[in-house]
């Protein structure tokens, strides 16, 4: 289960990464596109969403996962992986689901692709992780 720690943080980072993508990205499209159509002002301004998410959940990742006392410091390498995976979370199933869902669930639609996609994105972090602790566990 040891081997098994960090892996499931990458995995859990990235859920919420992408589930705050889908929320965050709903919000403005809900407040930017009023004629239900997305135009190119609207997607830049609606494509900060996915940079937004990765710096709010490593910061909140930081404050959760913190063992000591010490101050928190904002850790570069989560950044970079979580905006990866935010802007892909963004690009492939949220764009989609923009672009060919119904209206009824719509809000469900969105939320529930964006935590499968930052799963799926985070995988091969996650995957990399693993080995990593498995080879550093043996070797020991």
């Amino acid at each position: 289960m040891r081997y098994f720690s960090a892996a499931i943080k990458i995995w859990a980072t990235g859920a919420c990464a992408g589930a705050l993508t889908a929320l965050l990205f709903l919000i403005a499209h809900f407040f930017l596109a009023t004629d239900k159509l997305i135009t190119g002002p609207e997607l830049i301004l609606a494509s900060s969403s996915p940079g937004l998410s990765s710096l709010a959940i490593t910061y909140i990742s930081a404050r959760i996962f913190t063992i000591t006392d010490e101050p928190v410091s904002f850790n570069l390498g989560i950044f970079f992986r979580l905006l990866v995976v935010c802007y892909l979370t963004f690009l492939i199933p949220l764009l989609g689901v923009v672009q060919g869902s119904s209206q009824s669930a719509y809000f469900l639609q969105l939320l529930g692709f964006g935590l499968l996609g930052g799963i799926f994105w985070s995988t091969p972090f996650a995957a990399i992780r693993f080995l990593i602790e498995f080879i550093n566990r043996t070797s020991d």
